[in-house]
C-alpha cells in the first residue's frame, strides 16, 4: 500500500512539474512594449537567458526565473520581480511586492523597464501579433567585429649584416633632397622634408622638429638637442650610425632617439 502510494505521489509530481515547464515555455519568445513604435523589446530563451533593449540602443542581457505566475530577471546586481500573466501569448506584468519586493534602479535599463507603478499592469506584445499588427520588427544590431593591429616594419638584428657604404654623387653630397621621406623604426617615426627639416615623433614622449644639413655620408638633426649620425641609403630606409662626435643626452627625446649606441639601426622607409 505504501509504495503503492509513493508511486502514485512520485507520478502527480513528475506530471505537475512537466505541466510547470510547459507553462514556462510561453515565456520564451520575443515580446514588444505595447505601443506605436518600438521603445523597449524583451527576449527570454529556455536556456534562462535574456536579453533586453531600449530607447538609444541601450542593452542589457543576463538570467531568468519563473515559475507558473512569477519571474525574476537578474543582470549583475540588478534584480526585478514580477508577476505575469498571459494570454493569447501576450504577457501581462506587474511589480511583485510580497515575497520578493520589486525595485526600481536609477541608470539602468534593467532597472527602469516597465512595469514601473505599483499599482500599473503593462501589455508586453507577441513578436508574431506585433507583426501583424503592422509595426517594424526590431533587428539586434550586429556585433563589431574587432580587427587586428597592423603589424610594424620589423627591425634588424643587434649586428645586421648591411653592404658597403656607397659614396653619394657629387652633386648630392650635401643634399636631403634623396633621402627626404617618412621612416619608421618600431613604434617611433622620422620625417625628413626636402627642404632641409626634420620632425620626430616618439613612441613614448614629445614631438621633436628642427633643421637637419648634411656633409656626405653624415647627418646632423638639431633640435632640443644635436646629433649626428653617418647614414647608408638603402631602397629598404636609412641605416643610422652615431658618429664619433654624438654625445646623446638620455634625459631628452632627441638623446634617446635609435640609435644611442654604436650599433647601426635601419629606419624603414614608408611607401607615399
Amino acid at each position: 500500500m505504501r509504495k503503492s502510494l509513493a508511486m502514485v505521489l512520485l507520478l502527480l509530481a513528475a506530471v505537475s512539474a512537466r505541466c510547470s515547464d510547459e507553462n514556462r515555455e510561453k515565456l520564451y519568445h520575443t515580446f514588444y512594449l505595447d505601443g506605436e513604435q518600438i521603445t523597449f523589446v524583451l527576449t527570454m530563451r529556455s536556456d534562462r537567458s535574456f536579453d533586453l533593449y531600449g530607447p538609444g540602443g541601450a542593452h542589457v542581457s543576463g538570467t531568468v526565473r519563473a515559475t507558473d505566475e512569477d519571474m525574476t530577471l537578474t543582470s549583475g546586481e540588478v534584480k526585478r520581480f514580477f508577476h505575469y500573466d498571459e494570454k493569447d501569448h501576450d504577457l501581462k506584468l506587474r511589480r511583485r511586492q510580497h515575497e520578493h519586493v520589486d525595485r526600481l534602479t536609477e541608470g539602468s535599463l534593467l532597472g527602469m523597464m516597465p512595469p514601473t507603478h505599483l499599482d500599473r499592469t503593462v501589455l508586453w506584445v507577441y513578436e508574431s501579433k506585433w507583426r501583424k499588427l503592422g509595426r517594424p520588427l526590431f533587428t539586434p544590431p550586429v556585433a563589431e567585429v574587432v580587427r587586428p593591429p597592423v603589424a610594424l616594419p620589423p627591425t634588424i638584428p643587434a649586428q645586421p649584416q648591411l653592404p658597403a657604404v656607397v659614396a653619394p654623387k657629387a652633386e648630392n653630397a650635401n643634399s636631403v633632397k634623396d633621402i627626404a621621406g617618412s621612416y619608421m623604426f618600431g613604434g617611433n617615426c622620422l620625417v625628413i622634408d626636402a627642404a632641409g627639416t626634420f620632425g620626430y615623433v616618439p613612441q613614448k614622449g614629445e614631438v621633436q622638429a628642427g633643421k637637419l644639413r648634411r656633409n656626405g655620408n653624415e647627418l646632423k638633426l638639431i633640435g632640443t638637442q644635436e646629433r649626428s649620425f653617418t647614414i647608408r641609403v638603402l631602397p629598404e630606409g636609412l641605416v643610422l650610425t652615431p658618429a664619433p662626435g654624438d654625445k646623446p643626452d638620455a634625459q631628452s627625446d632627441m638623446g634617446r632617439m635609435i640609435p644611442v649606441k654604436n650599433e647601426p639601426a635601419l629606419w624603414a622607409k614608408q611607401k607615399e
